[in-house]
């Protein structure tokens, strides 16, 4: 894609000072909806130090792709850090959950298939299944480790001077460790199962290092309880208790009505 060998460029660039970041997040709240939300951005002065803008990070295409497809695209404005907050809201996160097993993406400016989840279905709650590789930040990745071709983009699209950064002996894998980019997922409750580089005590928060995660498939199950259900059984629960109470009552007033009854006709 156009956009991952512009950002690849960029990355390379501001890679030495550790000014380049790019991280996914996705947030998972118990009534099911879920927020998802990706941001890129690189540092301002050297963005600028380098003849470019920040409208250089995303082309004019791909804001309006990203616009129709229901998702936010903001500025994003931190420290000195700018770049692209893209957000997308969803309501109900069975919309994009699936009775089959899947396996899908979170690139955001990628493909996307229609089902991010796997998930079992239950009456009073869901079990949810990810299994997601992330296009848009493997494409960069790789696109890092390959240096030389990377230098060639770099060399025809931003002046240098003859001592500039683009040196064969520079540490390429010294620059990488310098980038932020990560996925990170936020759950009501604790994950079931996951494969997570860092996660918090309550394993509700977990964390990937993708620059240092080894395997393929970001993996993680989770549960979600079906209110709805939950609250019509709870309903009917007291309905019957109530209808109980009423019946018990009209039982003993009659019973009470019988026996004056009795007394009067002595």
């Amino acid at each position: 894609m156009k956009y991952i060998k512009m950002f690849g460029i960029f990355a390379l660039v501001f890679l030495l000072t550790g000014c380049v970041k790019m991280d996914y997040s996705m947030e998972i709240k118990n009534d099911k909806s879920m927020d998802l939300v990706m941001i890129e951005a690189v540092n301002q002065e050297l963005l600028e130090e380098s003849g470019s803008d920040i409208s250089s990070l995303i082309e004019k295409e791909e804001l309006e792709k990203l616009e129709k497809k229901g998702y936010q695209v903001k500025t994003y404005k931190k420290d000195a850090m700018v770049g692209y907050q893209i957000e997308k809201k969803i309501k109900n996160i069975d919309t994009v959950s699936s009775t089959k097993k899947i396996s899908s993406n979170l690139g955001i400016r990628g493909e996307q298939k229609k089902n991010i989840f796997s998930y079992q279905k239950g009456f009073f709650k869901n079990t949810y299944q990810a299994n997601l590789t992330i296009n848009d930040s493997k494409e960069v990745i790789n696109g890092l480790d390959e240096k030389d071709t990377i230098s060639e983009e770099i060399e025809d699209s931003v002046s240098f001077d003859e001592d500039s950064l683009l040196s064969d002996t520079l540490d390429y894998s010294s620059m990488m460790s310098s980038m932020d980019l990560k996925f990170k997922v936020k759950l009501p409750y604790k994950a079931i199962h996951n494969n997570a580089t860092e996660k918090s005590k309550d394993q509700k928060i977990l964390t990937w290092d993708l620059l240092n995660f080894k395997e393929d498939v970001i993996q993680f199950e989770f549960s979600l309880y079906n209110w709805e259900n939950i609250m019509m059984v709870l309903g009917g629960i007291v309905f019957l208790l109530v209808l109980l109470l009423f019946i018990k009552r009209r039982v003993s007033h009659s019973k009470i009505e019988k026996e004056e009854s009795c007394d009067n006709v002595k």
